[in-house]
């Protein structure tokens, strides 16, 4: 039996201000636009792309906005701004102590610049700056919505290895 191949594709971020998100994510991380926001509803006439939508989201879904992006290694980030039922902002997005995903992670060239892009641009440092070992650095962020992510000054497998 071969082992199949497996790389990250995409990370999904809800926002309430899908345009806000878009410079944040473009103007911090650099990240292209692969296609600027659109929106989709379940007015559309493609009865087969609501099936789909509803399948996903449940039958309540009504519309949205969605904007497709990709940072430097193809890894991409699809935005979300639901427009029904309507986008609310959570109060906090940190249950870490739930189970599920609770932060992603990027890595970085220059830790303090993206720190201070971060806060330039509507999101906030969630902890200080710590150093684990020489050279290798991390803090969590927030971007304008309160989504929580880490930044390191190192891949994945250079700070495990």
């Amino acid at each position: 039996m071969s082992k199949e191949k497996i790389t990250c594709n995409h990370i999904g971020i809800s926002t309430t201000d899908i345009e806000r998100s878009l410079k944040f994510y473009t103007e911090v991380f650099g990240a292209r636009v692969l296609k600027a926001p659109f929106e989709m509803s379940s007015k559309d006439s493609n009865p087969e792309a609501l099936e789909r939508r509803q399948d996903i989201f449940g039958k309540h879904w009504g519309g949205m906005w969605l904007a497709h992006l990709a940072i430097d290694d193809g890894v991409g980030i699809e935005l979300f701004q639901f427009t029904e039922p309507k986008q609310e902002k959570a109060d906090d997005n940190f249950d870490y102590w739930k189970s599920g995903t609770f932060h992603f992670a990027l890595t970085t060239s220059d830790i303090n610049k993206t720190m201070k892009a971060v806060e330039e641009h509507g999101g906030k440092l969630r902890s200080s700056l710590h150093e684990l070992s020489p050279g290798v650095k991390v803090i969590y962020v927030e971007d304008p919505d309160g989504t929580v992510f880490e930044l390191l000054s190192v891949t994945y497998e250079e700070m495990n290895s």
